[in-house]
């Protein structure tokens, strides 16, 4: 129950032990004045204030009572409404005493409602009052004004005999004789009832919203389920599982490394020992150009003191980079592998980037995925494979070439063969999955880096880590890719780079 309810149920119960204001226009006798006088039409003067302000003691001084007041620190004395009279000036003063506020609002709505009441106990209309004297300790803020008193008894009586009936101007004595029987008085309950009603309207307008903002969330949810279908939001790839495919293919690589090298060392290189290095290469010039050898650094080639690195290690380490680079620049680095060396891959990379700056970041993911897809439906797999494996062993024979002599060149087994399509097969797949599947998580790109470059600990992984030693300076060359996402945070915002995976690289650290 409401605290007003409870209020007006109180009010209710004292009505019998209140007092009852008697008729302002009945001929009674004023107890304070000669016999001899009429009682007069009553100027009504409401005291009201917190709790131990002084109102009880205030009407004693001026009507010369001596009521019970009460005392510091006590519980106060009024809890009802209640009259005194005096007359000053031949006007009769009737000053109302009241329950005083202790500051808590249900405090407030409580004194207020037996207030209503009281009046409304008053036994012939108008229910006038002259005047309302507010008390409040001094150092004490007031807790009530007395535009909340009126806004408070305005809601009390709303349609029903509110404050405009109480200030009403008072009808003479001849039209009151010859009214009719019929009371002005409101019945309490009537005015609970108009409250409920209230609020039962109020709540079923409540309740007409709510069913309205359902039916828009239900709406909102279907246009994104929509959204979400054109757009086939349905690729569950996760960063994982990008990088468990990396790191297959990574291993690969260093398998085919080994086995070439293996291979290029029994072919060429009969009579092997581990004294072999590759300062023995016919080439030695063009070999450390290839490889960026600066005059005093380390290199794939030799270390600054002039040791060189064991040969099989070098192919080991050159064929592992090798591919790397070729398979980076012919199958990750265009748009799509068919685009190759074409000026398409220029122009539609610079399309891309426009709808970038243009759409929202998952549209311009889910176009480049519907580009991609549709590359693939002009392109013929096989025969782009084909021309990156053999660009591959161009390379490789470059390397051979330059370390025996002009003529040489990889022949290689027919195992190997194999193990080079495999692995082009691998890069191949994992480059569908990035560009053609990957939607919601960005853009991806595998990173390779330049020979003989500064080592950059956040993007590059020794690949024969040593915690004991300091961090390399030197990265010799890239032996396993790493990975990049891209992902704008807003619409043509800035683009964030984050490294997934780091590439590894060998360093230094190879000579010990």
């Amino acid at each position: 129950m409401s605290d007003v309810a409870t209020a007006n149920q109180e009010s209710l119960n004292a009505t019998h032990d209140e007092q009852v204001a008697p008729d302002p226009y009945t001929d009674t006798p004023d107890p304070t004045s000669s016999p001899s006088k009429t009682r007069q039409h009553p100027m009504t003067v409401l005291i009201m204030g917190p709790a131990g302000s002084g109102k009880s003691s205030l009407i004693n001084a001026v009507c010369e009572e001596h009521a019970d007041v009460a005392a510091p620190g006590s519980s106060p004395r009024t809890t009802k409404f209640w009259f005194h009279e005096l007359r000053l000036a031949d006007h009769l003063v009737r000053l109302v005493d009241s329950p005083g506020f202790d500051g808590s609002p249900s405090n407030s709505r409580r004194v207020l409602s037996k207030l209503v009441f009281y009046l409304m106990n008053f036994q012939h209309s108008p229910r006038r009052l002259s005047g309302i004297i507010y008390l409040h300790p001094e150092a004490t803020p007031d807790h009530l004004r007395i535009g909340d008193i009126n806004e408070y008894i305005d809601g009390i009586f709303n349609h029903g005999p509110g404050r405009s009936s109480l200030q009403q101007s008072p009808r003479s004595r001849r039209r009151g004789n010859h009214t009719t029987g019929r009371s002005t008085r409101t019945d309490p309950t009537e005015v609970i009832h108009e409250r409920t009603q209230q609020l039962e309207r109020a709540l079923s307008e409540q309740e007409t919203e709510v069913k309205s903002l359902r039916v828009q969330l239900e709406q909102t949810q279907l246009d994104y389920a929509s959204l979400r279908s054109e757009l086939q939001l349905k690729d569950n790839t996760e960063p994982s599982k990008l990088v468990r495919s990396l790191e297959v293919l990574n291993r690969s690589i260093e398998d085919f490394g080994r086995h070439v090298a293996e291979h290029i060392v029994d072919q060429r290189i009969p009579h092997y020992t581990d004294d072999h290095t590759a300062l023995k290469a016919s080439n030695l010039s063009e070999l450390k150009a290839m490889f960026h050898q600066s005059e005093g650094g380390f290199s794939l080639i030799m270390s600054p003191t002039g040791e060189g690195m064991q040969t099989e290690d070098f192919f080991d380490l050159a064929v592992r980079s090798i591919v790397c680079h070729r398979i980076h620049q012919d199958i990750f680095l265009p748009f799509h592998p068919n685009l190759a060396n074409s000026p398409s891959n220029l122009f539609i990379q610079k399309l891309y980037g426009a709808i970038q700056k243009q759409e929202h970041p998952t549209i311009a993911f889910r176009w480049r995925a519907n580009a991609f897809l549709g590359l693939c439906e002009d392109c013929n797999p096989e025969k782009v494979r084909k021309l990156i494996q053999q660009s591959t062993i161009e390379s490789l024979n470059n390397l051979v070439s330059k370390f025996f002599d002009d003529q040489a060149t990889v022949l290689l087994e027919a195992g190997l063969e194999e193990e080079l399509e495999a692995l082009v097969a691998l890069a191949w797949n994992w480059n569908h999955t990035l560009k053609g599947d990957v939607v919601v998580l960005g853009d991806f790109q595998p990173t390779v880096f330049e020979h003989a470059v500064p080592f950059d600990n956040n993007q590059m992984a020794d690949f024969e880590p040593n915690r004991k030693k300091a961090l390399p300076n030197t990265a010799l060359c890239t032996v396993g890719m790493g990975l990049k996402s891209f992902r704008p945070k807003t619409k043509g915002g800035p683009w964030e780079e984050t490294v997934v995976y780091k590439a590894r690289v060998g360093t230094e650290y190879i000579y010990g």
